[in-house]
């Protein structure tokens, strides 16, 4: 890979993506806290919640209400351990891309090399929590899984900047 898509340089486009990254991230915390916030809210009113939970009251067949208490409440805390689980996920993305942004403008192999770390095992661990989501919920919601080609494409970028920094150190270019 010698360039970005739109014709930048990898290092411009390996900014670009630590600069959108970080936005992302803070985004998808700010969106995953309001989710646990809600959460909260139809836990502690449940007359809200009847449309909500229609599928996991009915999916108990008994005319137990206290049977049917106990099934929303652990589906509740399951949900708040996935949205926990995405917060922690957007949190460490938030800060490597903190890490990508450092590596590229100072030129640090490590760092870079570490972002590419760090951002994999996040998408596997992003990946698996919306998996086990859809999994427990019995929804095939494959939308979330829509960016992660983008995300990918985002490591090539990165991995092709810090192939060109290793070339320019081993040529002693340094900028």
């Amino acid at each position: 890979m010698v360039s970005c898509c739109c014709g930048c340089s990898l290092s411009t486009g390996a900014k670009v993506i630590g600069w959108f990254s970080m936005f992302g991230a803070s985004l998808s915390a700010l969106i995953m806290w309001g989710g646990l916030e809600t959460i909260t809210q139809l836990e502690e009113h449940p007359e809200t919640s009847f449309e909500f939970n229609l599928d996991i009251i009915e999916s108990v067949y008994t005319k137990n209400y206290k049977l049917k208490i106990k099934a929303t409440a652990f589906n509740y805390s399951v949900a708040r351990m996935f949205i926990w689980t995405l917060i922690g996920c957007s949190l460490a993305s938030l800060l490597s891309s903190v890490i990508l942004l450092i590596g590229v403008y100072r030129r640090k192999l490590q760092y870079v090399r570490l972002w590419m770390i760090l951002y994999l095992l996040t998408l596997l661990l992003d990946c698996g929590a919306k998996l086990l989501i859809m999994n427990f919920y019995n929804r095939a919601n494959l939308v979330v899984f829509l960016f992660y080609p983008l995300y990918l494409y985002y490591v090539l970028v990165v991995y092709g900047h810090y192939k060109e920094l290793i070339r320019d150190r081993k040529n002693n270019v340094l900028v």
